[in-house]
């Protein structure tokens, strides 16, 4: 998800689970969890550094067509969609799209209901879509 800061982000994960409370029955929703905020706030980070991101959003756009779906499907164009709406729904559309879970799994590590994760889904693809609609045009 973070390209060449994956080295740094493993290294804060694992910094943190040495003074985390996690117990065998949480390890892997934790892991999950801070794996997945911590890898959110260095793209954050890396938004605000690099302000090209959306010129390269609008480039990589005008090489693909298809529903969102299939544009989902390449892991490069889902990382720079995810900078385009809020924190809850990153969250989803990286376990779905990137880690490949399923909604229940996703469900189970979020700890929300498997309709809430369609239903965070459902507005992902929503919000994606007049991205994709409006840098089209």
């Amino acid at each position: 998800m973070v390209g060449s800061e994956a080295e740094d982000v493993v290294q804060e994960v694992f910094v943190k689970l040495l003074s985390a409370s996690a117990t065998d029955d949480t390890l892997v929703a934790w892991l999950y969890t801070t794996s997945t905020n911590l890898c959110l706030d260095r793209l954050r980070h890396l938004a605000r550094r690099h302000d090209g991101w959306k010129n390269e959003l609008k480039d990589t756009l005008t090489r693909k067509t298809g529903p969102v779906d299939q544009l989902l499907a390449d892991k490069d164009l889902c990382r720079k969609l995810l900078a385009t709406v809020d924190e809850r729904l990153q969250e989803v559309a990286i376990l779905v799209h990137l880690d490949e879970m399923t909604h229940q799994e996703a469900a189970d590590v979020l700890g929300v209901s498997r309709k809430t994760v369609l239903k965070r889904l459902g507005q992902f693809s929503e919000r994606t879509e007049k991205v994709l609609r409006q840098w089209r045009t």
